[in-house]
């Protein structure tokens, strides 16, 4: 165990040494100028791809919600009336309807953010 965390430290520093010797040296690669600053015409877009990314996390969270809330439906079905099994998949249920309220929620923030500002 001390030798993982000795390993570790070292690993760690020497990356450290790695990435501040780059960000120092006298060729200084990293840091150029910043972009000049353009005139920003149409939008549309980067709205298309905001929508997509939304749609995307909006499907997997919703899925994996109703996965626990089927899962949570099997423990209830077969805890036999084990306390806590019951209280396992009560947890269960509870992580699901969070999920799914939350994801709704998080559209709907999208949402109302969107008419706020008028897009």
């Amino acid at each position: 165990m001390r030798q993982e965390k000795i390993l570790t430290g070292l690993s760690i520093g020497f990356f450290m040494m790695v990435l501040l010797g780059q960000a120092v040296s006298a060729d200084n690669t990293w840091f150029t100028e910043p972009p000049t600053a353009a005139v920003v015409t149409d939008t549309r877009a980067v709205e298309d791809l905001m929508d997509t990314i939304r749609d995307i996390v909006f499907g997997v969270c919703m899925f994996v919600a109703i996965i626990l809330l089927i899962w949570a439906g099997v423990g209830f079905m077969t805890a036999s009336g084990d306390p806590e099994k019951v209280a396992v998949a009560r947890a269960k249920l509870m992580y699901g309807l969070i999920g799914v309220a939350v994801a709704f929620a998080a559209a709907g923030l999208i949402m109302l953010v969107r008419n706020f500002l008028g897009a």
